[in-house]
């Protein structure tokens, strides 16, 4: 084995360790909190995605508009 494979090796190694241990600091975290809060938690998340989601539909929305009146114009030219 190469120098090269052996660093990539630890590498990886080291990079396992380190997501094994922060998912440990995680699920000790979230074993302290309440179920109903970590429920609210979720539901604000959600919301706050149905909000962006909104955003960007509307957003679409205007574009389509934009194009159809770009296309209009173009035909009464």
């Amino acid at each position: 084995m190469t120098e090269e494979e052996k660093r990539k090796e630890r590498y990886e190694e080291f990079r396992k360790k380190c997501k094994d241990m922060s998912q440990n600091v995680v699920n000790t975290i979230l074993s302290k909190i309440p179920d109903d809060v970590i429920e609210h938690l979720g539901n604000s998340k959600k919301e706050i995605l149905l909000a962006i989601k909104s955003m960007i539909d509307e957003e679409i929305k205007r574009t389509e508009d934009d194009v159809q009146k770009a296309k209009e114009a173009k035909v009464k030219s």
